[in-house]
């Protein structure tokens, strides 16, 4: 009968493992990753609205987009959107946005996640992006897999928890229907 229970284990232990992951996947693709590639400038920050895009470039070793674009206020930026690994969005990098200069051909050094990348804007508003330096794996996969990891750790000790005071328990009721 115990032999019975063990076996039973792993498959649960596994279906929940996948509960786990469709969870901490599913929050950041609704809160953390929420933008596609037809999300306009004004729904990623309400600063962008009537912005227009000048060029826009993918860098496919740090998975950002570089967005260069122009404000009714004639000032310019690089917004930078993170890509997701597992899904097909992006997420806003408020920190690795820059204000350019109206001078050509201009560039800069900035931090995107998990690189160091620089920009170069030129004559034609074209950006170009080299990656300077990089670390591998990305920082919002490793957040990922860190919660999947500690929800799964904290499920398991509630349930180790459970069952011990449980066990206890239904050890005293034996003990007290064998005394009797």
């Amino acid at each position: 009968m115990k032999r019975r229970k063990y076996y039973m284990i792993l498959p649960a232990f596994f279906l929940v493992f996948l509960a786990d992951a469709a969870i901490v996947l599913g929050f950041f693709y609704l809160n953390i990753f929420r933008y596609t590639d037809s999300s306009s400038l004004a729904e990623i920050d309400p600063v962008y609205k009537d912005a227009v895009v000048l060029d826009e470039t993918y860098d496919y070793s740090s998975s950002c987009k570089y967005i260069f674009a122009e404000t009714p206020s004639e000032n310019y930026y690089v917004i930078v959107l993170e890509k997701s690994p597992f899904y097909d969005r992006y997420r806003y990098v408020p920190d690795s946005t820059v204000l350019i200069t109206s001078e050509r051909p201009f560039s800069d050094v900035i931090d995107v996640p998990n690189n160091k990348t620089q920009i170069t804007v030129d004559e034609n508003n074209a950006v170009s992006y080299l990656n300077v330096s990089g670390t591998f794996p990305r920082i919002s996969t490793t957040i990922q897999l860190w919660c999947i990891i500690l929800l799964l750790a904290a499920e398991v000790i509630i349930f180790g928890v459970v069952q011990h005071c449980f066990g206890k328990k239904k050890e005293r009721e034996e003990r007290t229907a064998a005394a009797f």
